[in-house]
């Protein structure tokens, strides 16, 4: 394993995190949403997670190699992989060059691919669901954090790939098709949770960052179903419209979920220690939960066959 030196080297995240430019066509990675890889296994578990959905897309840029680093704290890990140039696909959208549901069609189709994928390393994200939803039972009532855990459970354990942050500002376009890249925080599950984190992305993130890029996305909730749907029929085809509908209704709340654990990441902190603004956001969280709950037979697992 060789070193590299940070010292000098483009950051282009803005952190000191990175991730660093390495010439014209590579990038070092070494940190994740969680924090900088302090161990190998942290770092071999991305090389993994590249080179799976490398193989699985033929478009995902490739892991070229582990390395370790240095002058960035006392110790830590990276993983060097392709650097694909290009604008995301929101830019694309924003600029006209590609219709929103065109957009939201095809990475559905490309998230098809890369579930396909087998990933038995990095984040569980079962676990992680299960984590969040706990953390948010004790303000729901005690019926709805039953239903909301029985919810999780009902979701098969699985190793397919999850990309974790799949939106269309982590896809770029690469000889003329979509390719997803910014795979830190990937792991494995089964795909449910991996479509459940691009809805809450949808709905949650891509608003708040059209609005600070001075983005118009139009009538908001139309245009934003209409981009749903279109990534849904991207990923399932031809599948049945009621059944695709019961599973967007699943789809929703465990959206809902992952937005209240990894937005506002109440999982880190104490009932008691909350502060006012993640007080009011959980608040809202549970008035949305107990919309969409009773919509949901928590106990099917048919979907998932």
């Amino acid at each position: 394993m060789r070193c590299i030196d940070v010292r000098g080297l483009k950051d282009i995240g803005h952190t000191a995190d990175g991730p660093w430019r390495l010439g014209d066509d590579r990038l070092l990675r070494a940190s994740s949403f969680w924090g900088p890889f302090d161990t190998p296994q942290k770092a071999q578990a991305l090389f993994d997670t590249y080179r799976a959905a490398h193989l699985a897309t033929a478009v995902t840029p490739d892991a070229l190699e582990l390395v370790q680093v240095v002058a960035h704290g006392e110790r830590s890990y990276g993983v060097v992989v392709e650097y694909v140039r290009g604008l995301g696909l929101d830019a694309h959208v924003a600029f006209g060059s590609y219709l929103p549901d065109e957009a939201a069609g095809e990475i559905g189709a490309l998230q098809r691919q890369l579930n396909q994928a087998c990933m038995p390393v990095g984040i569980d994200w079962k676990d992680r669901f299960l984590t969040w939803s706990r953390a948010l039972a004790p303000y729901l009532t005690r019926q709805l954090g039953t239903m909301l855990a029985m919810l999780v459970e009902a979701v098969p354990a699985d190793d397919a790939l999850v990309h974790g942050d799949l939106h269309m500002g982590n896809v770029v376009v690469k000889g003329g098709r979509p390719a997803p890249i910014d795979m830190e925080l990937a792991g494995f599950g089964f795909p449910v949770f991996d479509l459940a984190i691009s809805r809450s992305r949808m709905y949650y993130s891509a608003p708040r960052q059209a609005q600070a890029r001075g983005f118009d996305l139009g009538p908001q909730g139309e245009c934003l179903d209409t981009c749903w749907r279109a990534w849904l029929r991207g990923y399932f085809g031809d599948a049945d419209e009621g059944q695709l509908e019961r599973l967007d209704r699943r789809l929703a709340v465990l959206a809902e979920v992952e937005n209240c654990g990894f937005e506002y990441r109440i999982a880190e902190v104490s009932a008691d220690n909350l502060s006012d603004w993640q007080r009011e956001r959980v608040a809202r969280a549970a008035m949305i939960l107990a919309d969409l709950l009773p919509q949901v037979d928590c106990q099917d697992s048919s979907l998932y066959c």
